[in-house]
């Protein structure tokens, strides 16, 4: 297990598996805007994906401040060090500043560890994790029709990706 102390937040590689309940906690509260029909459906299943994502190539980073967990970016590996991003804070543990530069930050360690590139995907109509990645600096890539099923209606998705030059420090 790596430790990263970067100004205030401590980043933790690989999310140790004990904070995994936390994490499906979060995911749980922002699950109408972020979760397709594909996605983990148990607290079981997210384990399980995690090992996997990690087996085979994927990253994990828990984001500390303070001593406590607030949130956490992993990454899926597709191939070539390009990975699927996803992330996912605490509510209420940060502001939305603090939390674009804790991801920042670790995305900076991703990327120091030979990413290249982290594409996101996000249902079209989640207006504000669009918004937050743009003010993080990632880079529209496209839109994709009918691309997924959100509770059994098919949905919208749209692309962004960041790249190393593209996140600098907030």
């Amino acid at each position: 297990m790596e430790i990263a102390i970067a100004s205030k937040y401590e980043i933790v590689s690989p999310f140790p598996e004990d904070y995994l309940l936390a994490f499906w906690t979060w995911m749980a509260e922002f699950k109408d805007q972020m979760v397709d029909d594909f996605s983990p459906q148990t607290f079981q299943e997210l384990a399980a994906k995690a090992r996997q994502d990690l087996a085979a190539g994927g990253k994990s980073y828990a984001i500390m401040h303070n001593g406590a967990l607030v949130g956490c970016v992993w990454g899926e590996h597709v191939g070539d060090q390009v990975f699927s991003g996803h992330l996912v804070f605490d509510r209420d543990s940060l502001k939305s500043a603090e939390k674009l530069e804790a991801t920042k930050l670790t995305l900076q360690q991703f990327f120091s560890e030979g990413a290249r590139k982290i594409r996101w995907m996000a249902l079209a109509d989640n207006r504000a994790y669009r918004i937050f990645l743009r003010r993080l600096g990632a880079t529209f890539e496209g839109e994709l029709k009918r691309e997924t099923r959100r509770q059994g209606e098919l949905c919208d998705v749209v692309l962004f990706a960041s790249f190393p030059a593209e996140v600098t420090p907030t």
